[in-house]
């Protein structure tokens, strides 16, 4: 597994590296972003490249089903960049592996049920997709926002010792004090009846 953010951020870049992973006879994965899969960067030609140099999984962030929250991600995908990136990988037979989040500020039932669909949707394309998640939003310290779930009431360490722990306290084991912007016992049951269960 190749740890890189943006493993195929410069393609020129990749290509001796293809060529020598063809000799080396080994499998291997990457990330990879899903609007990268597309006719002018990564399209059928280089994806036969990579199945050949021993390319058996690309992750990709997929994040929602919901344009309003990739907006507010500022993610620089759409839904449709997401659908056609598992297509084209799994008509090439290079497993996509994604992940998904939920318990974002400002993310509504609606949201999560965009996202359930789209995971359903992308698991009727291939069965054998790879689905992380949706795991629960991590706000990090420094971004938009983490500010905003600061405006929302979300308390922080006032020890650099107590940030060792922070995230799995209030975010695992007692999720009513750390994601008080997001309803969980109320969504849940939303999300379920309108899943139709």
């Amino acid at each position: 597994f190749f740890m890189d953010e943006d493993f195929f951020c410069n393609r020129h870049r990749i290509k001796p590296l293809i060529e020598e992973l063809k000799k080396r006879k080994i499998t291997w994965e990457s990330n990879c972003r899903a609007d990268y899969i597309n006719s002018n960067y990564i399209n059928d030609k280089f994806l036969e490249e990579l199945k050949e140099s021993g390319c058996i999984k690309l992750r990709m962030g997929l994040e929602s089903g919901s344009q309003r929250i990739l907006d507010l991600l500022e993610k620089g995908i759409t839904i449709d960049d997401s659908i056609k990136a598992v297509k084209t990988l799994s008509c090439h037979k290079i497993i996509p592996s994604v992940s998904f989040m939920m318990g974002l500020p400002d993310e509504k039932p609606s949201d999560i049920i965009r996202t359930l669909r789209l995971i359903l949707k992308l698991y009727i394309i291939n069965h054998d997709i790879d689905i992380i998640g949706p795991l629960i939003f991590r706000p990090y310290p420094g971004s938009k926002l983490f500010l905003k779930c600061q405006e929302k009431g979300l308390t922080l360490p006032e020890e650099l010792d107590e940030w060792s722990d922070f995230y799995i306290h209030n975010f695992l084991k007692d999720y009513k004090n750390g994601l008080m912007w997001f309803p969980y016992e109320w969504i849940f049951r939303r999300v379920f009846i309108c899943m139709g269960y």
